[in-house]
């Protein structure tokens, strides 16, 4: 989902974005009406009858999801971590604000496998 939106399509999204990339502790560059303005999409693309008590969850998993993700963003800007885990992530993310065609995932690692998206320095490939 980060690619296309924030680093392929010009739009307004992909504009604050780009300020993120040059002020990655700037506040006002998170995109935090992303998952918010998904929901009110999905309530509008949906038939009434879908307006159920599962959708509603699953809207609630997802921006639910979505502010754990800001958070660990948002502390990956401002915080040393201590877990082995979440260094690596932090590490992962900072590449890709160098490379910003690589490391695109923030929180896993999963989707930058699938999609072989992992920087790889010039020197460790050799």
């Amino acid at each position: 989902i980060h690619v296309y939106p924030l680093h392929v399509i010009k739009s307004a999204l992909s504009l604050a974005h780009d300020g993120h990339h040059n002020d990655p502790t700037g506040y006002y560059n998170l995109p935090f009406f992303f998952s918010p303005m998904n929901t009110v999409i999905i309530l509008l693309i949906t038939p009434n009858s879908w307006h159920t008590g599962i959708l509603y969850a699953a809207m609630a998993g997802m921006l639910f999801g979505y502010v754990v993700y800001s958070i660990i963003h948002h502390l990956q800007h401002r915080i040393r971590f201590k877990s082995k885990h979440l260094k690596a992530m932090q590490a992962h993310h900072y590449i890709h604000h160098k490379h910003q065609d690589y490391n695109f995932g923030v929180t896993t690692m999963i989707w930058d496998k699938l999609f072989n998206s992992i920087y790889i320095s010039k020197s460790r490939a050799s």
